[in-house]
């Protein structure tokens, strides 16, 4: 992944700076991190050139990589791709009555580095001609009218067993600002990465491979394990929610059960459903979004359980999600296109062109590829669909 911010005025014949081909973490890099901070004294308009290279280092240092010129591999954890859910597209899913949903991914899903979801054999989509495709702004939903994007395009495909979406967008001035504050304000773009991974991916019973074979994630069956469907018809309730605790114990691997604990529970928000397992977790409980800091006792056994109120999923619905961080491989895997594990961004300005001489200006950009699957049958519970 390249970044660069090139930095020059011809009018002083300053060189131009190319983040590729320094390392601010060594002294020379040090050095010239400070000489840009204490530039002799340049006229109002390249004063506040300066100030904004220093602000994107800042960004870059903080929540890019280790230093600007940064390789993929060097920075290929799981906390990136939490980190640029975070920052970027998903710094909030908003529900129906404007509050924040669920940020932290991680405690639902698997975040990895796909090399090319079509083709990783992990996931091995088996029907790439059954996708659904769309070209934006206007569809499935609106991209939020906001001043420092101009015009993004995005495609979406539904795969049999997974989602991908890819984003472009070139944007106009302070990279670190627009991403910070004004990207991850779109609404649209929010409840459409909501609605891909919670309908997608969990409502509409999406397939996966199991011994060899595919079937549905949620079914009464599944070749070596326990049914993890409820009837269609169940309400949420103290011993719908036990049954669940108990199967999901029951789960087997190679012969011995997992153990897995219940971590979250999906419900759509005022339904129901949803009262219900208020007045499960406790009649008084004030619902935090995406934290799990209910305690209940099941069979004398303690649980942490948080609730996930999405407005994507049916109004009967609910499922019951295990701890994603304690059983690594269980249920949903989210992870960026392409080998990539940050948004790719690119200075599409060279020095010399017409748009750099008049502005002294950056338009930069953007790409982003990022997918989901379900990988594993275990740890994820449907209990009542469309009555």
């Amino acid at each position: 992944m390249t970044y660069i911010k090139r930095y020059g005025a011809e009018d002083h014949g300053d060189s131009i700076v190319d983040l590729r081909n320094i390392d601010f973490d060594t002294p020379d890099g040090a050095r010239l991190y400070a000489d840009m901070q204490t530039a002799y004294p340049m006229p109002a308009r390249e004063e506040a050139q300066q100030q904004e290279f220093a602000e994107q280092l800042k960004w870059f240092r903080q929540f890019g990589h280790a230093t600007p010129l940064a390789t993929a591999r060097e920075a290929l954890d799981a906390d990136t791709f939490d980190q640029f859910l975070r920052m970027t597209v998903h710094i909030q899913i908003l529900d129906g009555f404007g509050q924040p949903a669920f940020t932290n991914w991680r405690e639902i899903a698997q975040i990895v580095a796909f090399s090319d979801m079509k083709d990783n054999e992990a996931i091995r989509f088996e029907n790439p001609s059954d996708l659904l495709s769309r070209q934006s702004p206007k569809s499935p939903v609106d991209f939020e009218e906001l001043d420092e994007l101009r015009m993004p395009t995005w495609s979406g495909q539904i795969y049999q067993r997974g989602f991908e979406i890819n984003w472009e967008t070139t944007t106009f001035g302070n990279l670190a600002q627009i991403l910070q504050s004004k990207f991850g304000d779109g609404r649209a773009v929010n409840r459409t990465i909501e609605k891909f991974v919670m309908v997608t991916l969990i409502e509409d019973n999406p397939q996966i491979r199991v011994d060899g074979t595919t079937q549905n994630v949620f079914a009464t069956s599944h070749t070596g394990g326990t049914s993890n469907d409820l009837n269609a018809l169940t309400a949420f309730g103290p011993s719908a929610f036990e049954s669940v605790v108990n199967l999901m114990s029951a789960q087997t691997i190679d012969g011995e059960a997992t153990d897995l604990e219940p971590r979250w529970i999906v419900c759509r928000k005022n339904s129901a459903n949803w009262f219900r397992i208020k007045e499960f977790l406790s009649p008084n409980a004030v619902l935090r979004p995406g934290v799990a800091d209910n305690t209940v006792n099941i069979g004398g056994q303690e649980f942490n359980i948080g609730v996930i109120a999405t407005p994507v999923v049916n109004a009967n619905s609910w499922f019951v999600l295990a701890d994603g961080q304690a059983n690594p491989g269980i249920g949903l895997e989210l992870g960026f296109l392409n080998g990539q594990d940050t948004p790719e961004v690119i200075d599409i300005d060279e020095n010399d062109s017409p748009y750099w001489r008049i502005t002294k200006a950056n338009r930069w950009l953007m790409r982003i590829g990022f997918g989901g699957t379900m990988r594993d049958f275990r740890g994820i519970y449907r209990g009542s669909t469309t009555a």
